[in-house]
């Protein structure tokens, strides 16, 4: 019989950035009632530990979220 505590969601996509000493990963995954969300994970070493820390955004509020980024990023750039 399957323990329904072990399950995990299943990841539809997954991409690695690693960049000076941290490691980035955006990740897509499937809730348990069907609603598709992000995490977006940063993991690194800080004072000689592992850390980790994310972010999940849900599918409601993907649109948003992808345009603040890109208007982030756009300012980061200089490309305003």
């Amino acid at each position: 019989m399957e323990n329904s505590t072990t399950t995990t969601t299943p990841t539809l996509f997954s991409k690695k950035i690693s960049a000076k000493g941290k490691t980035y990963y955006t990740t897509v995954k499937v809730a348990k009632n069907g609603n598709k969300y992000m995490t977006i994970t940063e993991s690194g070493l800080q004072d000689g530990n592992a850390t980790r820390r994310w972010v999940m955004v849900f599918e409601e509020n993907m649109d948003e979220f992808a345009k603040a980024i890109h208007e982030a990023a756009q300012f980061v750039l200089n490309k305003n």
